[in-house]
């Protein structure tokens, strides 16, 4: 929450800012990526969401696509604000996540946080991002992965700046 912290409300004057703190408060209790119930949530939206993948994973997508409740809820949110765009934030790759369609929001997004642009990840399945430009077509959805290190004020406003850019103008 420390780049929100640095946005001021005048940064978006005519914007709606929809903020979601974490769609995993098990995984953020106990500090990893999987929930309560040993679910990857990134792993189960049913956009090309593909089983076969054992529990004891670190990635498991879970039984079925949207199998669970959190995954629903992020996809009831998602389909019901219908956002133009979405920035996903995870850690610790250190990149924004510019794949399939590479948004220009995401490119954009990155030249102004001083980040490099990846495509590691491509051909994820299940993916929260994948999933949400499949139902919302022209919507613009992408993952910036904050580095392993903490988050100093200095890169939350420099995180803040662009994404007070990018909710203003699209792109």
């Amino acid at each position: 929450m420390e780049v929100l912290d640095q946005i001021s409300t005048a940064d978006l004057d005519g914007v709606q800012l929809w903020v979601v703190p974490s769609i995993n408060p098990d995984g953020q209790r106990t500090r990893e990526r999987r929930n309560a119930r040993g679910v990857d949530l990134n792993r189960n939206f049913p956009f090309r969401w593909r089983g076969g993948v054992p529990p004891s994973s670190g990635y498991y997508p879970g039984r079925a696509p949207a199998s669970e409740p959190e995954t629903k809820a992020v996809m009831g949110f998602i389909e019901r604000i219908k956002p133009q765009v979405s920035v996903w934030y995870h850690q610790p790759w250190g990149a924004v996540l510019a794949c399939r369609g590479t948004p220009e929001a995401a490119v954009r997004y990155a030249a102004l946080a001083g980040m490099r642009t990846s495509c590691r990840g491509r051909g994820l399945r299940g993916t929260a991002i994948s999933w949400q430009r499949d139902v919302l077509p022209g919507a613009q959805a992408f993952v910036v992965e904050f580095g392993g290190r903490a988050i100093t004020q200095g890169i939350a406003r420099r995180h803040a700046a662009a994404l007070a850019t990018i909710a203003r103008n699209g792109t």
